[in-house]
């Protein structure tokens, strides 16, 4: 979804376009504290925990603990850490939060904030797509439910959008390797009872 919004930053190479190729997604936070943020349903694809980077870069911060990573997670618990959308979502976020151990942010320089760049998200666009995208998970997971963990799952789509084919064919047999089908169900239901 990121590539369809234009880069904001100032000084920026990136200023003003759309990210194309050569750009992945990182997890700031791989290691929580309780397992992975892979394995857990709030952390994997939380906000606060993405990041998009050159594909360059972002081989940088793969190391577990190493400087990148802790930059990143730095960045992103000083900018998002407060940030609550409405009162109803922050029970959610703070319970994300939790998840994630507090990072050293002594390793930020003291004008980080100037030097970051952002996407100029259409924050409806963004919200519908996502809400939309919850709502045919939610139904995927009823499909799962029904006819177990062998079953195979067409491209999860909420209009144009649609989740990584991967993620969909792995999420019947991961869900069932981990225990988390409860959790994910319960995760989307809170998310979609957080929509204004």
């Amino acid at each position: 979804m990121p590539r369809a919004f234009r880069v904001i930053g100032v000084d920026h190479l990136y200023h003003g376009r759309q990210i194309r190729n050569g750009f992945v997604a990182s997890h700031a936070w791989r290691g929580i504290h309780e397992g992975t943020s892979h394995g857990n349903p709030l952390t994997y694809s939380f906000v606060g925990n993405i990041v998009w980077l050159p594909s360059q870069l972002a081989c940088q911060t793969d190391e577990e603990g190493g400087f990148g990573q802790n930059v990143l997670k730095a960045i992103s618990w000083v900018l998002f850490r407060t940030f609550v959308s409405n009162t109803t979502a922050k029970p959610l976020l703070d319970e994300i939060w939790a998840c994630l151990p507090a990072p050293d942010i002594s390793v930020l320089p003291t004008d980080f904030a100037s030097r970051i760049s952002y996407f100029a998200v259409d924050i409806q666009r963004f919200a519908a797509t996502n809400h939309g995208l919850i709502k045919a998970l939610v139904g995927a997971l009823a499909i799962i439910e029904q006819k177990g963990s062998s079953t195979v799952l067409n491209k999860i789509e909420h209009e144009r959008m649609s989740l990584c084919s991967r993620y969909c064919s792995n999420l019947p047999s991961k869900l069932e390797s981990s225990g988390g089908f409860l959790r994910l169900k319960s995760v989307l239901r809170s998310t979609l009872a957080c929509q204004p």
